[in-house]
């Protein structure tokens, strides 16, 4: 299948997609993504080995005890790639986590509308497009921001805006973050032609993301998964295979795991911080050990990508089973 190309979605904003097409969207899904994991795994690979070449050609950096003048043209080269390197690796690390979330999120919403017979629309396929931007047309048929959400960032952008503008408002008064608040949770400011200012949906893909997916995004870079139980037990109601539920729960507990890594690892972090300053015996050993057992969670939760693919590879794989059952199914159903 050619990736390159015409687009492969072409129908209109609400247009609703047919399952030989969703099943097209899923297998490029995983093309790329695979593609763009492999590119982030060379990456990391790659610093690393930069990282290696440094501590080789100064095994005792750190450690001298003395003044010392040097000049090492090598040395800098190395270190002018590791930065380089660096930057390569966090920007492939975010389209990672980006374009996992994205399969994940489509064969969720596919698997989804196979078991209740509802439909998926080009709009919430592209919804988490990482590199699409979306009109005000398209941005309206996908889930709104809860009101009272929307309220709060009207509220907190207007009561800012005095500060924008340059007014002295006499000592106490500072702003509340309102374009921050608007930001976090998905909306833009707009200026009105009167001159006052409102808050939209945000038309790029991280605004999406973070109105389709909230804290869980924002928080663990994962987009929003049915729960484990809930989705295994919609499985076994339309009598999917014991292999094909075994698969899928495997890899949702895989994920599941995962997210829960990284927020032991930020539980983990708070308490070294609460004890930073303490100076009573066995603080430090105590320190050490919550360190191991951060980067030991830290390390886990690095593996979200790649946990994410593995669910949405697995939905993918699945779904035409999970249709053909539901055919049987309402077939069964039908007086």
């Amino acid at each position: 299948m050619k990736i390159d190309g015409e687009p492969l979605i072409t129908a209109t904003p609400g247009e609703v997609l047919e399952r030989d097409m969703i099943l097209r969207i899923l297998h490029t899904m995983e093309e790329v993504t695979d593609k763009v994991l492999a590119d982030f795994t060379a990456a990391a690979r790659n610093r690393q080995e930069l990282y290696d070449a440094e501590e080789v050609r100064h095994p005792d950096m750190g450690k001298r005890t003395s003044p010392e003048v040097s000049i090492d043209p090598v040395g800098s080269m190395i270190n002018h790639r590791t930065l380089l390197a660096e930057e390569c690796e966090d920007r492939l690390e975010d389209a990672a986590y980006a374009f996992s979330a994205w399969w994940a999120d489509v064969s969720v919403c596919a698997v989804a509308a196979a078991l209740t017979g509802l439909s998926v629309t080009v709009v919430r396929v592209r919804a988490a497009d990482p590199a699409a931007n979306m009109e005000d047309d398209e941005l309206a048929l996908l889930p709104a921001v809860p009101e009272h959400v929307q309220k709060y960032a009207e509220l907190a952008v207007l009561l800012d805006e005095p500060f924008l503008s340059g007014h002295d408002l006499g000592p106490g008064l500072l702003p509340v973050g309102g374009r921050e608040y608007a930001e976090r949770v998905g909306l833009r400011v707009r200026s009105l032609p009167d001159g006052r200012v409102t808050v939209v949906a945000g038309g790029w893909p991280e605004a999406r993301r973070r109105r389709l997916w909230g804290p869980q995004w924002l928080e663990h870079r994962a987009p929003v998964l049915p729960d484990t139980g809930l989705l295994i037990r919609h499985l076994a109601e339309v009598d999917a295979p014991t292999a094909v539920i075994a698969a899928i729960r495997e890899v949702a507990v895989g994920v599941d795991n995962t997210v829960e890594a990284k927020v032991h690892a930020d539980e983990l972090q708070k308490r070294m911080e609460e004890l930073a300053d303490d100076q009573s015996e066995g603080v430090a050993d105590k320190v050490r050990q919550l360190e191991d057992q951060a980067n030991a969670a830290w390390k886990q939760g690095d593996e979200l990508p790649y946990r994410l693919a593995a669910y949405a590879r697995v939905l993918t794989s699945h779904l035409p089973t999970l249709y053909r059952l539901c055919d049987n199914r309402s077939a069964d159903d039908t007086p």
